[in-house]
């Protein structure tokens, strides 16, 4: 080889200049488009079906490029050779004729296009390739598919050949097929071309039903041609293929995409680098210089990897909003516990605040540990991505609704023992006698125990409620067994330190605790390490009778199966169908 000039997407073709190790004769080879090597070759070496012979194979689905050739004179030299500019080099070269590559589409990419139109993504194609080849392989894959209409008409914009020769850069409409429709008329070549008024109302009947739909093919000519004249995107959500784009094209066409919708785009090539960093989510199908710039990549070389990340980023999209609403309902729980214990003027013991931080974050942790759905095709609704929608702020809303109403019910059943046969006659908390400075001593007492165990039980269950999604984008609540293991040891915990008698645990939480005298007094062995030598209480103890505990721990339990059935239900259920009702969205409607 004694030169090269390398491909570049704006010429379409590469040539170089070879030289025969035989007899030293010099020769050029010129490989490209076969649009564009059919331009600068001779055209008397153009066979007459040339033309249909190339749009027939790329219409087949294969990767159709021409090949030309041409010899320089016998006293050439290399050296006088190199100084030659390309286009001395190129004239009159011949054509060879056409080398077509088939690139067999892989079997789970039509069941990967399937999921994405399920989810509610409209697919296209961007593609270096010819429009025919596009289409042919959109066919193929299921891309351009018929409905109950009927199949769809295809119709293919290229500029005419006035503009390619410096004419007036009129956009063309063809069918890609042969079929001619009624208002249709004869154009040079024999093809059918759709004038602008027919494809308007083409497009809008299918819109409405009234005909067959109709999917558009541009190539990149069209597509800047529609582009500078403002059409483009009225046209966007109408065009299925774009072909015969440059790398500047692609980006060009992504950024039109991202001004209406979120926008992802995969490819596995050098040229799709630009496209896929300046697409909202890039997902390269190769470990070239693609993967580099893109958002995403994947070993797997597939379009099903772009099903894989959809799952993933709805799954993870989903959990963000239910770590949000266990971090808000964490705020609220502590905000009402700690109204209800200013009223008392009481609070909770130090280990019980440590113990409700110390949970927080495990919890929160464990939360993010969902995987998406096992199995299943993507849902069509997605997840909320509103911090003030419909569906997050009643989530909320009603979770305090229902923690508020059970912990006004943990006082009321305190309180009904206050009488001269209860237990806490003559042993209510009286906080005008307190130093609230010294507030560790404000929880020695039965209001500040039994409210702070429901919150703590609160704030725990707060997680497990939030773990609750329908499976809809993350999997079965029972299948994040980080969550249920770090709940289930929460949740123990508590009950054990709500349902014992006086031991070491309950009088590091001061709950079910007093001092040796007052627990000998009630019939405890009070010789365990950890008692404590003052218990700042009338009594001198809150250690609760057993039958109490187990209606406070019963409550707990309620409260967390009424947080269940109101997420589940009232949110996840009817709750969300009615907020899509009453509520409803202005999304971009369109064909996926």
């Amino acid at each position: 080889i004694v030169k090269r000039f390398e491909f570049v997407h704006g010429s379409a073709y590469m040539t170089v200049l070879v030289s025969d190790p035989a007899d030293g004769s010099l020769h050029v080879f010129m490989k490209g488009s076969f649009e564009k090597i059919r331009d600068v070759v001779d055209p008397q070496s153009l066979p007459g079906d040339y033309e249909a012979a190339a749009r027939r194979h790329a219409a087949g689905g294969a990767y159709t490029l021409a090949l030309a050739h041409s010899q320089l004179p016998a006293h050439f030299t290399a050296a006088q050779a190199l100084s030659m500019a390309r286009s001395q080099l190129e004239d009159g070269a011949r054509l060879l004729g056409l080398c077509l590559f088939r690139n067999e589409l892989k079997d789970d990419a039509g069941e990967a296009l399937e999921d994405l139109r399920d989810a509610g993504c409209r697919v296209v194609m961007i593609t270096g390739d010819s429009v025919d080849t596009g289409v042919a392989v959109a066919r193929r894959c299921g891309m351009i598919r018929g409905t109950e209409a009927g199949a769809p008409v295809v119709l293919v914009g290229d500029l005419d050949g006035a503009a390619v020769s410096g004419g007036s850069g009129r956009v063309v409409w063809r069918e890609a097929r042969d079929a001619v429709g009624t208002a249709a008329v004869a154009d040079g070549d024999g093809a059918a071309v759709v004038v602008d008024t027919e494809l308007e109302r083409m497009l809008d009947a299918g819109r409405r039903g009234y005909g067959r739909p109709v999917e558009l093919a541009v190539t990149g000519k069209a597509f800047n041609a529609l582009t500078a004249a403002g059409r483009m995107r009225g046209l966007l959500f109408e065009t299925r293929v774009f072909a015969r784009m440059s790398p500047e094209d692609k980006v060009a066409c992504v950024r039109l995409h991202m001004e209406k919708a979120v926008t992802a785009m995969c490819g596995d090539g050098g040229n799709d680098a630009g496209a896929l960093k300046a697409a909202h989510a890039g997902i390269a199908l190769s470990e070239a210089e693609s993967s580099v710039v893109s958002h995403f990549s994947s070993r797997n070389r597939r379009v099903g990897a772009c099903v894989e990340l959809l799952r993933e980023a709805r799954c993870s999209l989903d959990i963000s909003f239910a770590s949000y609403r266990f971090l808000v309902m964490y705020g609220e729980v502590l905000t009402f516990l700690g109204l209800v214990q200013y009223y008392f003027t009481v609070n909770m013991s130090q280990a019980m605040w440590i113990l409700i931080d110390g949970s927080t974050v495990p919890l929160s942790w464990a939360l993010t540990q969902a995987r998406p759905p096992a199995s299943g095709r993507l849902s069509r609704a997605r997840p909320t991505a509103r911090l003030l929608g419909p569906e997050t702020v009643a989530s909320v809303v009603l979770q305090i609704l229902v923690n508020v109403s059970f912990l006004v019910g943990g006082v009321v059943l305190l309180f009904q023992n206050k009488y001269s046969d209860g237990f806490l006659f003559c042993s209510e908390f009286d906080g005008r006698q307190a130093d609230v400075r010294r507030w560790w001593e404000l929880a020695d007492n039965y209001e500040g125990e039994v409210t702070g165990l429901l919150g703590a039980f609160q704030v725990v269950n707060a997680a497990f409620v939030a773990n609750l999604s329908g499976a809809r984008h993350r999997g079965a609540w029972f299948r994040n067994y980080a969550l249920l293991g770090v709940w289930a040891a929460a949740f123990a915990l508590l009950s054990l330190v709500l349902l014992t008698g006086p031991n070491p645990l309950t009088c590091a939480f001061r709950v079910n605790c007093g001092t040796a005298a007052a627990l000998s007094r009630l019939g405890y062995d009070a010789g365990f390490a950890g008692v404590p030598d003052a218990y700042f209480s009338y009594a001198g103890h809150n250690v609760m009778p057993t039958w109490f505990r187990w209606r406070v721990w019963v409550l707990a339990v309620a409260n967390l199966a009424a947080g269940c059935l109101v997420q589940s239900v009232g949110v996840l259920g009817f709750g969300r169908t009615l907020a899509k009702r009453w509520f409803p969205q202005k999304r971009l409607i369109y064909r996926t």
